[in-house]
């Protein structure tokens, strides 16, 4: 009796023998062929798993995180310089919760001698950001910047003002249109500037 090699049997799972020779195979496997119905068998066992490894693939969104997570950095030059240091979007998320927390983002920025801590929140119907912030010594964290004045902008014209409480705490909301700005001034009459366009662009908080 005539035996089919495995490479042939691979080419008729993989569905490029002709039609005369698909007949043929299936005829002699019909006949009771053991040996090939094992061969067959595997090479369809074969051909099953590679289809379903797609299946496994990451989400464009969990290769994005973990990109992220390894991509170099750019570090804070000079005591005037805006640095991200934080970012709750490229954390893994906890099994179990993995979309619970999509509406807020928390964030921590070194700028110039401050540390700011921030808390961006979506309002449920995503027209507005929530922003809460903390502002301290980078230094000295347990010095509270008190009574200092921020503004923020939703570079589309709205500019709101805002002042720190004595634990150096601050909360506004502004329309939330897909761009954020913070300015913090700066003893020689300019501001510090953190420009969230970045941060915000793709985030499923974002209704744009």
């Amino acid at each position: 009796m005539k035996h089919y090699s495995n490479v042939e049997w691979i080419d008729f799972v993989n569905g490029v023998k002709s039609a005369t020779e698909v007949g043929d195979m299936e005829k002699h496997i019909a006949s009771g062929c053991e040996r090939c119905l094992a061969a067959l068998a595997m090479w369809r066992k074969v051909r099953e798993a590679e289809a379903s490894e797609v299946s496994y693939l990451p989400s464009a969104a969990a290769v994005k995180i973990v990109k992220a997570q390894f991509a170099p950095r750019k570090k804070a030059r000079g005591k005037n310089a805006v640095s991200l240091v934080f970012d709750s979007f490229l954390q893994p998320a906890v099994a179990g919760v993995r979309s619970s927390g999509d509406q807020v983002r928390q964030l921590l920025y070194r700028v110039g001698a401050f540390q700011l801590d921030l808390c961006v929140e979506a309002t449920l119907d995503g027209k507005k950001l929530v922003i809460t912030g903390q502002l301290m010594n980078a230094k000295n964290p347990a010095l509270a910047m008190r009574r200092f004045p921020l503004l923020v902008s939703d570079c589309k014209g709205l500019t709101l003002g805002a002042e720190t409480n004595e634990f150096g705490e601050f909360r506004t909301e502004i329309a939330n249109t897909g761009e954020l700005e913070l300015k913090l001034p700066r003893p020689q009459g300019k501001h510090y500037v953190i420009s969230m366009h970045e941060v915000l662009s793709n985030w499923t908080g974002n209704s744009k």
